[in-house]
């Protein structure tokens, strides 16, 4: 914290924020763009010493790491700087809060899912400017603007910086579409109340998939793993001795996407980042919505992810799980009316694909104007 806030101001107009590895896919191609395309100096403050961020050399670029606990929350609540990204929502909600100086907060997403259902009721209120991954994104801030007369945010067309890299790799060949074999399946949960994998029926799937001889990923969501690490340990023990299984805690990694044929999920926003990336069939299983705003029907948008998923994929009911391995036949037939309305959701939903972390590069290189940071 002293390292940074000793450096001379050229390094404290541009500051990014990452909790940790998780949040490199998003933010690390925007920083990338910047050094690559924009002469600017950045800093980099990370939570997490395992971060890919903190390995990046160049002269312009500057390393922090500030862990989680006081010294972070002191460090926000004096911030001086001119202009600060994040990807952690709920800015002056929780316990990291504005700064005393005049800085311009601006939140970059790292999910396609709804504003408004997603996440904590104000959970953007904080921030000044939000880079947009789709439409809908824009539609829910303006409305929730206008239901709770919060003043106007500055709103850039942004996309999705890992969409891009997904696209990218499978253009360059990297992705598969398996065909010797039952079809290779990735199950992608997220965590909370709406998780499969936090139910029975989820270890149901994962039993039925493993003895019907599908090769099985299962993708545990970070927060699943850090709340319920009995779980962990349980299917680590019971699956140890079975190869066609295979546990994937790091979500960076998308070999596991790249050489599957379809993937099971539930509300989480991988699938959508899946689907778009490789028009691959989604398999969803109806679990309750995952709402954490008990407030979101005032706002007067339906939730991006309820109307998506039936333009990706198909839906089931939470008690069809043992019937996956007919699911999964009958939707693999379906895979090439399900690609062509994948790609045209994904022109429908999505801003810039391909080129969202040069529109943030571009945006984040013009800033200038305020005050200079004192220290």
């Amino acid at each position: 914290m002293r390292a940074f806030e000793s450096q001379d101001a050229a390094f404290r107009e541009l500051v990014f924020y990452s909790e940790g590895a998780g949040d490199w896919p998003h933010i690390g191609p925007v920083i990338q763009a910047l050094l690559a395309g924009h002469d600017r100096r950045i800093s980099y403050l990370s939570s997490d010493p395992a971060d890919p961020g903190l390995s990046i050399e160049d002269p312009r670029f500057r390393t922090f790491q500030i862990g989680t606990g006081t010294v972070r929350t002191i460090l926000f609540a004096r911030m001086d700087c001119r202009h600060f990204v994040m990807t952690l929502p709920d800015l002056g909600n929780l316990w990291l809060k504005r700064s005393v100086h005049p800085v311009h907060y601006i939140y970059l997403f790292h999910s396609i899912n709804s504003t408004h259902t997603a996440y904590r009721k104000g959970a953007f209120d904080g921030f000044d400017t939000i880079l947009c991954v789709g439409p809908h994104h824009v539609d829910e801030i303006r409305k929730t603007e206008a239901a709770y007369g919060l003043r106007p945010k500055e709103l850039l067309q942004h996309g999705s910086a890992k969409l891009d890299t997904v696209l990218a790799q499978f253009a360059g060949g990297a992705a598969t579409r398996p065909t010797d074999g039952p079809p290779r399946v990735v199950v992608a949960p997220t965590w909370g109340e709406s998780s499969l994998i936090e139910r029975p029926e989820g270890l149901d799937l994962i039993e039925t998939l493993v003895e019907t001889g599908h090769r099985t990923v299962l993708r545990l969501h970070p927060m699943t793993a850090r709340r319920l690490p009995h779980l962990v340990a349980k299917l680590k023990r019971d699956y140890r001795d079975r190869p066609l299984f295979r546990l994937e805690e790091d979500m960076n990694v998308t070999e596991s996407w790249m050489q599957s044929n379809v993937m099971i999920s539930d509300w989480s926003g991988a699938a959508i980042e899946y689907a778009f990336a490789l028009a691959k069939p989604v398999i969803y299983i109806d679990t309750p919505p995952k709402i954490l705003n008990e407030d979101w029907e005032r706002i007067g948008a339906p939730p991006f992810e309820a109307i998506v998923r039936s333009e990706v994929g198909r839906v089931v009911d939470l008690s069809k799980v043992t019937e996956m391995p007919d699911l999964i036949d009958v939707t693999m037939r379906q895979a090439d009316d399900i690609r062509h309305r994948t790609r045209a959701a994904r022109s429908r939903w999505m801003f810039n694909v391909g080129n969202s972390s040069g529109v943030a590069a571009a945006y984040l290189a013009s800033l200038d104007g305020g005050p200079t940071p004192s220290r």
